[in-house]
This record gives C-alpha cells, sequence and structure tokens, in this order.
C-alpha cells in the first residue's frame, strides 16, 4: 500500500537524487505508518502516538492496541538506527512487541541493530509523492516483557480505576504500589487486554481524538503556552485525519 503524502513546512531537502521534494523523516513515515495499520485486516482498536514508558524514560512513537500493545519505533532516512538500542530496552520491559520502520535505504542498518524479536518495516517513495509501507520482518513477543513497567504506560488515574476492585484503599496507595498490585493480581494477557482498554478510553476524552480512516488516533502536545492541543495527524496524509 503507499499513500499520497503532501509536503509541508518541515522539509529540509531531498531524501534521494530521483526524489527532489519528498524526504522520508519521521513525520512523514509516521502518517504512512499509521494509514497503513488502518488498512490492516484486523484493525487496531486505536492508535496512540508519542506513549511516555517506564515513566518516561522513553517516548514510543506509534502505539496500536489491539489485543495488546504493539510499539512502532520510526527512524527516518537521516535518523541514527544504532541510538535506538537504550529506549528499545523500556519498549521490550514495556510492550508485548516491537516493530522498528525506517527508510528503505536504512533496512540493512535496521536489520543488523534491531533485536531478533522485533519487527522490521520500509517505507520507500513510489511516483514521487506517495509512501510505500512494507513489511519485511514480523514482530514475535518480547521476552522481556514485565507487567509492572507495562503498567506505567497508565496515567496514576487510570491505575486507580484497574485497582479499584483488588483493594478498597486502593486510593491511598502510590503509582508504585499501584503497579505492584495490578501486577500481581492480573496474568499478562487479562493485563494487556486492561491496559488497551484504558489507553482506548483516553481517546473519546476532548485531548485526544482524532481519526485516520475508522481507527481513533491519539497524539497529545503542548504548545508554546504550554496548553494541550490536538494534532491533526501531523497534517501529512492527505483528507484522512481530521481532529474532532
Amino acid at each position: 500500500m503507499s499513500v499520497n503524502v503532501e509536503p509541508t513546512d518541515g522539509f529540509e531537502g531531498p531524501a534521494s537524487p530521483a526524489d527532489s521534494h519528498l524526504r522520508l523523516n519521521d513525520r512523514v513515515i509516521r502518517s504512512a505508518l499509521v494509514a497503513r495499520l488502518a488498512t490492516l485486516p484486523i484493525k487496531p482498536k486505536a492508535v496512540l502516538e508519542e506513549v511516555r514508558v517506564h515513566n518516561g524514560n522513553a517516548i514510543a512513537d506509534v502505539v496500536a492496541v489491539s489485543r495488546f500493545l504493539h510499539c512502532y519505533e520510526i527512524k527516518g532516512a537521516t535518523d541514527s538506527i544504532r541510538r535506538l538500542l537504550r529506549q528499545g530496552r523500556f519498549y521490550d520491559l514495556a510492550f508485548m512487541k516491537t516493530t522498528l520502520v525506517t527508510a528503505e535505504s536504512r533496512l540493512k542498518t535496521a536489520i543488523q541493530t534491531a533485536p531478533p524479536h522485533w519487527g522490521v518495516m520500509t517505507a520507500s517513495v513510489v511516483d514521487g509523492r506517495n509512501v510505500a509501507i512494507t513489511y519485511v520482518r514480523g514482530a514475535s513477543s518480547s521476552p522481556s516483557y514485565d507487567k509492572k513497567v507495562a503498567l506505567l504506560t497508565l496515567w496514576r488515574s487510570e491505575l486507580l480505576e484497574v485497582a479499584a476492585p483488588f483493594d478498597q484503599k486502593a486510593n491511598q496507595l502510590n503509582r508504585s504500589e499501584l503497579t505492584e498490585l495490578i501486577a500481581s493480581s492480573l496474568t499478562k494477557a487479562e493485563l494487556a487486554e486492561v491496559i488497551g482498554a484504558k489507553l482506548s478510553t483516553r481517546l473519546r476524552k476532548p485531548e485526544g481524538l482524532g481519526h485516520v480512516g475508522d481507527v481513533s488516533v491519539y497524539r497529545r502536545f503542548q504548545d508554546a503556552s504550554g496548553r494541550h492541543l490536538v494534532a491533526n495527524h501531523v497534517g501529512f496524509v492527505a483528507n484522512e485525519a481530521v481532529a474532532k
């Protein structure tokens, strides 16, 4: 599948001699990836962007919510793939599966650098203005998945909602104690389902609602004055994303 991408401010030059106006940077690949996820036979319940992991030790670029959370780490044509290893350790702890998505020209480095259980996808420019996202290697389950770390993707208010049935005094517990309580009360499969449900619920709140096709997309960020805004999915997938 290829996605039409309109060039906008932020491009710094050509991606290659054969392409004079479209650069495969993070923003372009991100838009094409979210559009690609929306076409899957079994679509994710939601897609989130810029998800804080392990109390902010890492930030996941894109997270697809289904039966479990699937993290997508994006590296543009000029980004350093080797630098992802530090954040990758946190992804493996927090997410059942992780896939590296990068420019096709970086495929060799991606295969050499990404952990063997990570998936790999490539982005390439087609006909000058379209971006094709291609599966190269499927992701398998993370051997390092940690229930307590996975729970740190949730806000404290969300943790309280999950913990309430297990302890009537849950509102007196701190964040670490809440994750300990929940992790000891649920299996990995149950936990993955609960986390996915809570993250999907965020999309029904005013600060986090948008769509690509029929898949909800959440992206929360702040402007210079500190106000929380909603991205119109970065404005790259033409006529696809509309913030509500």
